[in-house]
């Protein structure tokens, strides 16, 4: 994540997928941006490759899958401009088109935004560049550190009205916790209770630094239906990733 948000490509004229109040996610979070990293890439033969990418995290919610209630993590390395038609680009947002634009992150990579058991949750666009990268990982929250003169966390800045009213500049960093069971741990509760346990954690609203573990911790400590060597095995973790502007 520190690799991915360092890199990330903050311009006003770009499609961002993050919290806002119409796109509130409750219990796990999902975002996605381009940020200039190396992804997945299958140029068929044909080097084209710009080194920016797609990059969208998620907790995995289809319990069919054998990441269910894990993190994982695309990479979707792009094409450079006026290559060919079937190679898709960074794009640009088009201003004549304020609301439904269709170069949005959300347009043309839905499996980066929808969250199951939305179709496009695993579209055959996307369906391969997703990897575990937080096996023990299943809670997924993020909030923002505002920017100027006075910063305050938030859940999401009063003007992000939606994602097409996202302005990168308004936030000085963005705060993500998560909570990790470890493999004995996990062992002593099934799937169902993982997420039930995930639902249970609220999500951030408002509050000062480290109030949202110490709510996520007050609940783990007074779950008395689960079993308490499992539940011990839990842990919380949170971390400031600033913005370069």
């Amino acid at each position: 994540m520190a690799l991915d948000f360092a890199n990330m490509v903050k311009r006003p004229d770009v499609s961002y997928y993050l919290k806002t109040s119409a796109t509130s996610m409750p219990g796990n979070d999902r975002l996605a941006f381009f940020s200039g990293i190396p992804g997945y890439y299958d140029d068929n033969g044909r080097s084209y490759n710009s080194r920016f990418s797609v990059v969208s995290y998620r907790v995995n919610t289809d319990p069919n899958s054998a990441s269910f209630n894990r993190i994982e993590r695309m990479g979707k390395g792009l094409a450079l401009n006026a290559t060919y038609t079937d190679l898709m680009p960074i794009l640009f947002l088009d201003s004549t088109v304020p609301t439904n634009n269709t170069t949005t992150l959300d347009a043309l990579w839905p499996s980066a935004t929808r969250a199951s058991p939305d179709p496009n949750y695993y579209s055959s666009d996307t369906y391969s560049q997703y990897e575990i990268i937080g096996s023990q990982a299943f809670r997924l929250e993020y909030y923002y550190l505002t920017s100027g003169g006075s910063p305050t966390l938030t859940g999401f800045p009063t003007d992000w009205t939606s994602v097409d009213t996202i302005a990168i500049k308004d936030i000085s960093a963005i705060v993500v916790a998560v909570a990790i069971i470890d493999p004995q741990s996990n062992r002593l509760l099934s799937s169902t209770q993982i997420s039930t346990l995930a639902a249970s954690l609220p999500d951030f609203n408002t509050g000062t630094p480290g109030s949202l573990l110490a709510s996520w911790q007050a609940i783990l400590n007074n779950t008395a239906n689960m079993p308490r060597p499992g539940l011990s095995g839990i842990r919380l973790y949170e971390r400031y990733f600033y913005l370069s502007q």
